[in-house]
């Protein structure tokens, strides 16, 4: 039986071009923008964006190229950005945390991770272990997180944003240099 004939070897061929590095293109990268900025764009207005940009795209191909980013882990999720206000979250705060006994690091970030008011948890290098991120109503909110978290082993100081004069979620332009990104083919 020849390779070609057999019908395993689809399947085990499929499995190799997964395994492969996905290399990103021009095209990726002009979707990727474009998806930060509205992921509820429909393929074909993303095709249209695209044009207008100089990159001939089809709906279609917009779709495949979408696909192969979720399927390679460039895109982890879809998700909406809520207006926090409307829920009565208007307060963001950050807790730092630092560990006094570095024993306790799992319990502590397990108790963390566990609590429903905290939106992020981060290690960070320096004098401060960790940075919590919160959202509550007010800064009492904010100080009964740090009290249920607080520990004998756990010095955490909540800080109360006044402003935020930036606040995205796309990461910066790919042409700074901090992401690379491929020269256009000739």
């Amino acid at each position: 039986m020849s390779a070609s004939s057999n019908p395993l070897s689809a399947p085990t061929a499929a499995r190799k071009r997964r395994a492969r590095k996905h290399v990103l293109n021009e095209y990726d990268y002009a979707i990727l923008q474009l998806l930060q900025e509205d992921s509820n764009r429909p393929d074909t207005r993303i095709s249209n964006l695209l044009a207008q940009r100089g990159l001939t795209l089809k709906s279609g191909s917009v779709g495949s190229h979408i696909a192969a980013l979720r399927q390679n882990g460039y895109i982890r999720k879809t998700t909406a950005i809520l207006n926090y206000a409307k829920f009565g979250a208007e307060l963001l705060a950050f807790l730092t945390v630092q560990l006094l006994d570095k024993t306790k690091a799992d319990t502590f970030v397990a108790a963390a991770v566990a609590d429903k008011d905290v939106m992020e948890v981060h290690s960070i290098l320096g004098e401060i272990d960790y940075i919590l991120k919160v959202r509550v109503a007010d800064i009492y909110e904010a100080q009964k997180i740090s009290q249920r978290l607080q520990s004998s082993y756990a010095r955490i100081v909540t800080h109360a944003v006044s402003d935020s004069p930036k606040d995205t979620t796309e990461i910066a332009d790919f042409d700074r240099g901090r992401l690379t990104r491929p020269s256009p083919s000739p």
